[in-house]
Formats: structure tokens, C-alpha cells, sequence
């Protein structure tokens, strides 16, 4: 097959791990497909991957393709499990597997020369697998890596093409629909005027905008986002926790100034530690000359927060008096989305984070609504992902009003044997 111009810019790139950034239609999965053989014939026992969100997806875009261009040179096929043995220039075999993202685990202690993942915005916990799986299957061999995606608001995807700018390994490309000849502009020009801006601007010019269905879309980076400060110790200082077991444990530190606004000026985010853990780097954690006054945390998980108490960090339970149910979690959602907004005098908001908490930042910018349901009287109702740092500041901004509630845990009395008491 003969690349196009943008195609072979991308592979003449030495990078070890390229990023591309394409318009749907660009020819992604085809440059993908070239590579791949490419590598497979270049020399004997070559292991290649190809990642798709999904098993099926990874048969629909890939398989068919891939097939034909390895008809030549297959030495078997796999027709179930999506692999393919072909020979080489050096008259032995190399394998090239397809899989897909909910199978990614599946992939932990191989080895790989080659690892392509197929639009990458959707493969959840991107960052998780790819650091604790994927990273690894290519460290024996040096291997190489090809990220591809349109992208889809400020995600994980997002962060991977801005990777260049902390790695020399990495390379990002961006494209657009336009750059692929073979696409009548017509017909592009039709896209354009059947989509909204931001889907265009999205899915055919490959920018990143804010998601369709984002719940706080009033946040804007260069509004709520500034620069650290040294945080005044006479202000009042809490925190706020969304507790987590599989999930990240999170805890925001919030300062309020005299006027009443709120600034989150640092976070904990992390998964995969015991309570205890998550309990000593918390309290290590801050400026020890700003008293926190309460913890607030959600008020369901009543066993977490006496656990946490027992340990020496109190978590008081959010207000929850106004509400409750999907109706608490969206009273909650209104009551963040009011400091967001500008003041019609000031032109100023009434909450803002610093440019280091960077999970926080980025849960603004991708928390969404999930698919609206079209039942009557059905509350919309958050997608349960990019939502830990978004359910702390809630559990907060519900919580304060001016006046410090401080809760007090159940006394805990251990039973003596000896005494019976």
C-alpha cells in the first residue's frame, strides 16, 4: 500500500513510543496495520500486539485487514483467537495477536516487540494498565509502542500526547480528516455542517474540547486555575476524603479566605495501600502550621470513618439533611457548580484550585453525565469514573456554611475478658 504524506511522516519518526492524534478517517488503523507487518517480517520471532477497546471492535476494525495484507506471507491463522504466525526475511515465523481492552490482564508477564492500542479514549484506567501491565511486556525486548485516538475531552488520552514534553521517548503526531487525499472534501464539508462545533472540531480537526455531557461545564483552566501561593495560616483550612478500597483513596486540603472563597490547594490521590498507609501519609501531609479544623467524607461510609477515627484522623459526614439519593448527589453538583460560576459584579468565581492538583483539574474537565435516560422524573446521574476528587470537593462545599460542625465518633470500648467489662 502506498501511505499518504502525513502516514509517512509518522513512520519515518525514530520515536520509541509515537502518539497520534487523527481525525476519524485519517487512516490510523491502516498505518497501524503496515507497521505491524512491518515489524513482524523485518526479522524471526517477532511478537506484536494489537490493542482495541473491545474483542469485537479489535475483529470489526482490525482482523479483516490485517488478514489480507499478511495473505502472502501467513503461515497459520487463528480465526477465534485473533492471531496470526507469518514468515519472515529470515525465512522464520513471527506472531501478530489481536485483543481486546477488557482482556488487558490477561496480557501480564508476556513479552512483546511491538504493543499498538487502538483508540485509547476509550480504554478505561488507561494509566493503571499500561503502568502495572503493559509497560512491562516491553521491557525484555526494548519494544516499541503505537498510541492511537481521536480524542474526547481533557482524559488519559489527553496526558499521553502531552508526554513528549517530560519524555524523549515520545513523539506525538496530529492530523486531521483533511490530511487523508483519499477523503472527498465534500463530504467533509457535509460532516461539518451536520455536527455541532465541538464534535468537528473533536472528531475531525483531532483538538481536544470539553466532553459532550461534562457536568461542570462552567470550569475553565484559565479562570479556576492559578498558580501556588503561600496559603495564610490564619485562614480556616479542612479537608475532604472519598474513601476507596479497589478505587483511589482521595483527600483535598481546602483553604477559605475572609471573603468566603474556597481555594483547594493540595490532594492525595492513591490506590492500592491499607488504611494505615493511607492514614500516615495524610497526616504527614500539609503545612503543620495550618489547624485543620474538620475532615468531611461521605456520610454513608460510616465503618470507614470509624476505622479512620480509630487511627487518629476524625472524618465528619457530610450534610446530607436537604436530600438524599441521586437527588443529594445532584443538590451537591449544583452546590459546586454555583462557586464555579462568575460573579456578575467581580467577574470572579468563588472557588479555585492550585495548578498542582492535577487529578483534581482533571476530573472537572471529564466528568460527565452518563447516557440521559428517557424515563419521566429520572434524575440524570454522574458516570462513576473520573469522580473521586469531584465526590471530595462535594462532600465539602455541602458541608460548609460558615460555620465549623465538628463530629464527634462513637467511643470505642474494647471488651476485657479478665474483668468482664
Amino acid at each position: 500500500m502506498i501511505l499518504t504524506k502525513a502516514q509517512k511522516e509518522i513512520a519515518k519518526s525514530k520515536a520509541r513510543f509515537r502518539v497520534l492524534r487523527c481525525g476519524r478517517r485519517f487512516g490510523k488503523t491502516t498505518l497501524a496495520v503496515e507497521e505491524m507487518v512491518g515489524k513482524a517480517v523485518s526479522k524471526d520471532d517477532q511478537k506484536i500486539v494489537y490493542i482495541a477497546p473491545t474483542y469485537q471492535q479489535a475483529r470489526d476494525i482490525c482482523w479483516t485487514q490485517l488478514k489480507k495484507k499478511c495473505l502472502p506471507i501467513t503461515i497459520r491463522s487463528n480465526e477465534q483467537r485473533l492471531e496470526i504466525i507469518v514468515q519472515t526475511q529470515e525465512g522464520g515465523t513471527s506472531q501478530i495477536v489481536l485483543r481486546g481492552w477488557e482482556s488487558v490482564d490477561t496480557l501480564r508477564g508476556q513479552r512483546f516487540d511491538m504493543l499498538v492500542a487502538d483508540e485509547v479514549r476509550d480504554m478505561r484506567y488507561w494509566n493503571t494498565n499500561w503502568n502495572e501491565v503493559l509497560r512491562a511486556t516491553l521491557l525484555d525486548s526494548k519494544g516499541v509502542g503505537m498510541f492511537i485516538s481521536t480524542p474526547r475531552g481533557f482524559d488519559h488520552f489527553y496526558e499521553l500526547s502531552l508526554e513528549e514534553d517530560n519524555d524523549p521517548d515520545y513523539k506525538t503526531f496530529h492530523f486531521t480528516t483533511y490530511d487523508n487525499p483519499h477523503m472527498p472534501t465534500d463530504e467533509i464539508e457535509k460532516m461539518k455542517v451536520e455536527m455541532t462545533d465541538d464534535q468537528f472540531a473533536q472528531e475531525v480537526l483531532a483538538d481536544f474540547r470539553k466532553h459532550t455531557g461534562l457536568i461542570y461545564k462552567e470550569f475553565d483552566r484559565t479562570i479556576h486555575v492559578i498558580e501556588p501561593f503561600q496559603i495564610p495560616a490564619v485562614w480556616q483550612h479542612f479537608r475532604a476524603m472519598d474513601f476507596g478500597a479497589d478505587n483511589p483513596t482521595v483527600c483535598l486540603w481546602i483553604a477559605i479566605d475572609s471573603p468566603g472563597n474556597i481555594y483547594v490547594y493540595d490532594e492525595y490521590y492513591q490506590s492500592g495501600l491499607t488504611t494505615q498507609s493511607h492514614v500516615n501519609i495524610i497526616s504527614a501531609k500539609g503545612d503543620p502550621a495550618n489547624d485543620i479544623l474538620v475532615t468531611y467524607g461521605d456520610p454513608s461510609a460510616e465503618q470507614e470513618r470509624l476505622d479512620y477515627a480509630s487511627m487518629g484522623i476524625v472524618v465528619t459526614p457530610a450534610n446530607k439533611l436537604f436530600n438524599s439519593g441521586d437527588g443529594w448527589v445532584n443538590s451537591g453538583i449544583d452546590a459546586v457548580r454555583q462557586k464555579l460560576k462568575l460573579d456578575p459584579q467581580t467577574q470572579r468565581p468563588k472557588l479555585y484550585l492550585l495548578n498542582n492538583c492535577v487529578k483534581t483539574i482533571k476530573e472537572f474537565e471529564t466528568y460527565r453525565w452518563r447516557e440521559a435516560l428517557k424515563e419521566r422524573n429520572t434524575p440524570q446521574k454522574p458516570e462513576k469514573t473520573n469522580d473521586h476528587c469531584m465526590d471530595a470537593l462535594r462532600y465539602f462545599v455541602v458541608s460548609y456554611k460558615g460555620k465549623v460542625r465538628q463530629f464527634r465518633p462513637p467511643l470505642i470500648v474494647k471488651y476485657n475478658k479478665t474483668t468482664g467489662y
